[in-house]
């Protein structure tokens, strides 16, 4: 009887965890690829972070040889949403990047230019880092929400805009 119990109490356990690990209606493609392309770091560890609620975690890690560096995994599975690359386990060094659609990213940075090819929402995230980051620091809440709200609107639909209003919901409605 003991038997049946934890056979039972551990397939539920196993379908509540399964029902938790990918949210409902996210584009799920099995593997990824991603190339970075930093000649500056020659020989060094990059690492692939992820992150499940607030909880950070690495994915993967690639050494840069001759300026590349390689994620790939054929069969891991990454839903959408904000990754980081970064020189060891520190945030210095860090390139954003969304995965969605597609696992597929070729990430090229020279300096503090960065392009992004086969992965259109980390263009669209880098463009708003880049807008915010000229924002001056005493800017008026309702300029800020003004900003977002234009920034918003350019693709209303994109996993991005998505995320600033879940982010930014808390201070304003959206």
């Amino acid at each position: 009887m003991r038997t049946v119990i934890t056979f039972f109490l551990l397939l539920f356990c196993l379908s509540l965890q399964a029902q938790f690990v990918i949210p409902e209606g996210t584009p799920v493609v099995n593997g990824y690829d991603i190339t970075y392309h930093n000649t500056k770091l020659d020989g060094q560890k990059l690492y692939l972070w992820g992150c499940y609620g607030c909880h950070p975690y690495i994915i993967d890690s690639a050494i840069v040889k001759k300026g590349v560096a390689i994620f790939k995994n054929k069969k891991a599975v990454l839903p959408c949403g904000i990754y980081t690359i970064c020189k060891g386990k520190a945030v210095d060094h860090s390139t954003d990047i969304v995965l969605n659609k597609s696992n597929k990213c070729v990430i090229t940075k020279n300096g503090s230019d960065i392009t992004f090819s086969e992965c259109e929402e980390s263009e669209i995230l880098d463009e708003f880092y880049s807008r915010l980051d000229n924002l001056p620091n005493d800017t008026p809440d309702d300029q800020l929400k003004q900003f977002l709200d234009d920034f918003i609107n350019i693709a209303p639909e994109s996993f991005v805009s998505k995320y600033l209003r879940a982010i930014f919901g808390f201070y304003w409605e959206y």
